[in-house]
Formats: structure tokens, C-alpha cells, sequence
């Protein structure tokens, strides 16, 4: 993020705060509709305030969900932007029963009809939304450096297995939110928020507010979210980022993959078989190379990587049609290159899979 304009940035989200109309409640949607009647799509998405987070699936393509961010403004109105290009993608209505009508404008950038409606069909899960919004001024001037805060975390809401239930969010807690403290989700929020402002303050009280303005505008996102949820699997993000002052923040993204059916985490050895693991490297560093255009034959160390080698990562999302690999800024190279995402349909891994468990249920197409 370019900060040569913190003060207006910061008072437009100001009035942003102050401007959350009633329609935008917490709440989680799992969506399911179509573009033009034709193709299948589904969403999940998160409402925290007037802001909207999550993924959508187009299921003609089968390609990788769409990570999606935007805003639930007064008349329902929705626009969402593909979080990939950074430009908008759906402009749209949300009525009062939460079905969504309106406009998706393709690569091409043609707009076609489509609508959207809740839809929880058996396998999938309801999430009850917890999150907090808030900013702080670094000293008690008109003028003074502002900090933002935004959380929100999941929790689930099918009663039906409590045991299960307490794992999953014990994972939230340790996996991603790093917190030991499985207690009431909004306490654990305020901890957190609690814990930055504290910091911002301890690390900029002595500075010169005037000459380090842009500097000193700090913001602090933890957003958790859904990216797939059919089969009793749900997929999870975990999107942290963090502006400390410098040129730019930093974005960590993680995800967590659990089993309703057995109360578990599932990781990429129940998936992928353990003996075909440098397979499946060499899988996905072909895919690096063809999204970055490197030559296949060369040296990725020539390309700004750490090294010619690419981990299989544990940190991994399923989808109804394959697997995406996640890795995040200086886990395989540093920020010129940026995060990378590496998404490998079932097809393209049908020698490494396990043909049983997992990929035996309808999750596989």
C-alpha cells in the first residue's frame, strides 16, 4: 500500500466506520447460483460491518476459486472485487432474504447476469461471525497518526457434534490466530486488538509525529474465512496483514483444511501419497515456471529464488476440483517475486493421489 496519503486514507476509513448501515450484521453466507442460467457458480462469503470478504467458485471453469473482497453498502447494495486483479468483478443487490442479483463482468470485461441465493445442502456448515473494528490515535491531537484494527473469526453453529466443534476451533486458536486462549471468540479479539495498539504506541510515542506522518498510520487486518465447504470439508484462510510503517505492509496468508466427519485437521499426506512427495514438487515447480515464464531447464536461483528446489508446502486449501498451494513473501523467494499461489486440478495429480478416504468422496469431479 502506497502510504504518500495516510491522512485522507485514514479518514475515509473513519467515516467508513461510521457509516455501517443495518443490513451489513455479521454473518457468514454459503451461496449457490448461476451466470446467465448457464454457468454454475457458489460463494462463500463473510459480512462484517459493510464489508465482505471471501471466495467464489465458478464451477464451468473448475479453475481455482476467486478470492474476493468489497463492500455491503445501504440498499444491499454489493460490489466485489477479484482480489488477483484488483478490479471489480460483481456489481449487485442483495435483498433482505440475502438472494444477490446482478452483473459479472468476465476477463473479457462483458457483463452477464447472475444471481446467487443461501443454500446449505447436506455436508456443509453453518459459521456464526465474531468480529471488532476499531481505530486509536497515537496522542491526543486533532492531527495525530491513526492505527486500524480488524478481526473476525469463525465459529461453528451445527450443534450437532460439540467434540468436533472444539477441535475445529482449537485449531483456529493454535493454527492461525497463534493464540492458546480458547475462550469466548470476542475475548480473544480484544486481546489481540489490545495487544497492537499497546504496541503502536510503545513504538512510536518518542517519535516526531510531523516529519514521520506517513510512516505512523499503521493498520493490523486477521480475517478468517471460507473458501470450500461441501463433503463435510471445510476449507479455511487466514488472511493477516500488518502495516508497521516503510514502503509497503505485509500479507500472510494461511489456510486450514478440517474433517467434520472425523473431528480432524487434514493435511497433505492424507491427500497426497508420502512416497510420491518429490512428484508432486516437481509438479508444482513446473506450474511456478509456467506462471512466471521461467524456462523449465534453468535455475530458479537466476529468478530471484532462494533456492532450486520447491518444498511441498503444508499450508494447502481443497476445492471441489484440485488443490491450491500457498506459499507466502520469503518462503520460497523474497518480496520482488511476492507470494505465490500454485493451483494443481485433480487431473494433474492422479499419480501422487490416494485413491482412497479423502478423494473417494465427491470432492473429486
Amino acid at each position: 500500500m502506497n502510504h504518500n496519503n495516510s491522512k485522507a486514507l485514514f479518514l475515509s476509513i473513519f467515516m467508513m466506520f461510521l457509516m455501517i448501515s443495518a443490513h451489513g450484521q455479521n454473518r457468514y453466507l454459503h451461496l449457490t447460483g448461476s451466470i446467465e442460467n448457464e454457468e454454475k457458480v457458489s460463494a462463500d462469503l463473510v459480512i462484517t460491518g459493510e464489508k465482505i470478504y471471501g471466495f467464489i467458485q465458478n464451477h464451468f471453469t473448475r479453475e481455482a476459486p476467486l478470492r474476493v473482497t468489497g463492500s455491503l453498502l445501504d440498499g444491499g447494495i454489493i460490489n466485489l472485487i477479484n482480489k488477483t486483479t484488483d478490479i471489480e468483478f460483481i456489481t449487485a443487490t442483495m435483498s433482505e432474504n440475502d438472494l444477490i442479483t446482478g452483473k459479472w463482468k468476465d476477463f473479457a470485461g462483458e457483463e452477464r447476469p447472475f444471481e446467487m441465493s443461501v443454500i446449505y445442502p447436506e455436508g456443509s456448515h453453518k459459521f456464526g461471525v465474531t468480529a471488532v473494528s476499531s481505530m486509536q490515535s497515537l496522542i491526543d491531537s486533532p492531527d495525530s497518526p491513526m492505527a486500524v484494527f480488524e478481526s473476525c473469526i469463525l465459529t461453528p453453529s451445527n450443534f450437532l457434534n460439540k467434540a468436533f466443534n472444539d477441535s475445529f476451533m482449537t485449531l483456529v486458536y493454535k493454527d492461525l490466530f497463534k493464540s492458546n486462549n480458547a475462550s469466548d471468540p470476542n475475548v480473544m479479539l480484544k486481546s489481540h486488538e489490545s495487544a497492537f495498539f499497546d504496541q503502536y504506541r510503545v513504538n512510536n510515542t518518542d517519535i516526531n509525529t510531523k516529519e514521520n506522518y506517513q510512516f505512523l498510520n499503521w493498520e493490523k487486518r486477521k480475517i478468517l474465512s471460507v473458501v470450500f465447504n461441501e463433503s463435510d470439508l471445510v476449507s479455511l484462510n487466514f488472511q493477516d496483514y500488518t502495516y508497521t510503517g516503510g514502503a509497503s505492509g505485509l500479507e500472510m496468508n494461511r489456510y486450514l483444511v478440517f474433517d467434520f466427519t472425523k473431528g480432524t485437521k487434514i493435511g497433505i499426506f492424507d491427500i497426497i501419497q508420502k512416497e510420491k512427495e518429490n512428484t508432486l514438487s516437481e509438479l508444482i515447480k513446473s506450474e511456478i515456471c509456467r506462471k512466471l515464464n521461467i524456462d523449465p531447464s534453468g535455475q530458479l536461483t537466476d529468478n530471484g529464488f532462494f533456492s532450486n528446489d520447491v518444498f511441498v508446502t503444508s499450508n494447502f486449501y481443497l476445492t471441489s476440483y484440485g488443490i491450491l498451494f500457498h506459499y507466502n513473501t520469503y518462503e520460497l523467494a523474497g518480496q520482488e517475486t511476492g507470494p505465490l499461489s500454485v493451483y494443481l486440478p485433480f487431473n494433474n495429480l492422479t499419480e501422487v493421489l490416494i485413491s482412497e478416504g479423502i478423494t473417494a468422496r465427491k470432492v473429486v469431479k
